[in-house]
């Protein structure tokens, strides 16, 4: 008893000094700890293994042993499954805690002393992230919210809707001479001109990484006009944010497959060509139209503006192409099931 007193005050007194108040842990002194180990760490003291513990993102609880050679070892722990500290056999050489509130970003703990209710946009056992899709979000209809992929630095906002994504990267307002003769880095990190909005090709690259999407491509939104590619995929800024996708879905589509090679109106397939910008373009084909997009060395047959007809361009036969105001124009992946 005499040694829980003396832990506890330690305990008070030094994490204090770091601001971190004791309700944060509940201290067992000389008890046993559970095997959930995330890594060791190196300290001369329990307090100094509290503190890094409370400190690191992942770790629920914590053990502290002094081996008979005089080392000192801390292992902190991903989880503890056990509610009391009084049922853990006692251990001389170790002292352990558990986190006693772990949730994170505004979260209430549940009853089963382990796992959160999260408020709002935030996620995972412990609130402690974004989803990373919609696809972690309860219930149906459309919703706005806030997902931050996996190995993406910033969160995104995007329409949930009936458990799916819903991500609008492309113009939905008209698209005058010049609005989009944008930079590389506009281009690869997002930007909005008007009531429109790119979402960036790092975040279309993020986004696909993390699994399959379906691209729907609506050349004018008035006319009906579509073309759909599942598995659709942008790589990686060192790959020129290049695309690939597993299938053109002529069932649900009304215009021919663009990105593929079409000899007789001169193009040659899309697929693993760098995205060009005016400043990045090794054709010329963005300088040329004044807007960014995927252009082969042809310049291809899909445009998504020409400057001089305001018209974008999308092949209507294997020999034909359809022309129509970009108006309403819509590029958007949603991740299916």
């Amino acid at each position: 008893m005499f040694l829980m007193k003396l832990f506890n005050v330690a305990m008070v007194l030094l994490v204090r000094s770091q601001q971190i108040t004791q309700e944060n842990f509940v201290a067992c002194a000389k008890r046993e700890s559970v095997n959930t180990t995330l890594l060791t760490v190196p300290t001369i003291s329990r307090i100094q293994c509290g503190a890094k513990c409370l400190k690191h993102s992942q770790c629920k609880s914590g053990q502290f042993c002094q081996d008979d050679d005089g080392s000192e070892l801390c292992s902190l722990g991903s989880d503890w499954p056990l509610g009391d500290c009084g049922v853990l056999p006692t251990n001389e050489k170790c002292s352990s805690f558990k986190i006693a509130n772990p949730c994170e970003n505004g979260g209430t703990l549940n009853p089963d002393g382990y796992s959160c209710t999260c408020p709002g946009v935030w996620y995972d056992t412990f609130c402690q992230r974004y989803r990373y899709d919609c696809i972690e979000l309860e219930g149906s209809g459309s919703i706005v919210s806030a997902i931050q992929p996996k190995n993406y630095d910033k969160a995104l906002l995007v329409v949930c809707q009936q458990q799916q994504n819903l991500l609008v990267g492309y113009f939905v307002s008209r698209i005058n001479p010049g609005d989009l003769n944008k930079t590389y880095e506009e281009y690869k990190n997002g930007f909005f001109v008007k009531f429109a909005s790119w979402m960036g090709l790092e975040a279309m690259h993020a986004v696909t990484s993390q699994g399959e999407y379906r691209l729907t491509i609506k050349p004018n939104s008035i006319t009906g006009l579509q073309v759909v590619y599942d598995d659709f995929n942008v790589s990686s800024e060192a790959e020129g944010y290049s695309f690939s996708y597993g299938t053109f879905r002529a069932d649900l589509s009304n215009l021919i497959d663009g990105f593929a090679a079409n000899p007789s109106i001169g193009s040659g397939s899309l697929v693993g060509v760098p995205f060009s910008t005016y400043d990045k373009d090794p054709y010329g084909c963005a300088a040329l139209y004044g807007a960014g997009w995927w252009y082969d060395s042809n310049c291809g047959p899909v445009l998504v503006y020409d400057p001089v007809t305001e018209r974008g361009r999308w092949p209507d036969t294997p020999t034909t192409l359809k022309n129509a105001p970009t108006f309403h124009f819509v590029f958007t992946l949603l991740r299916y099931y």
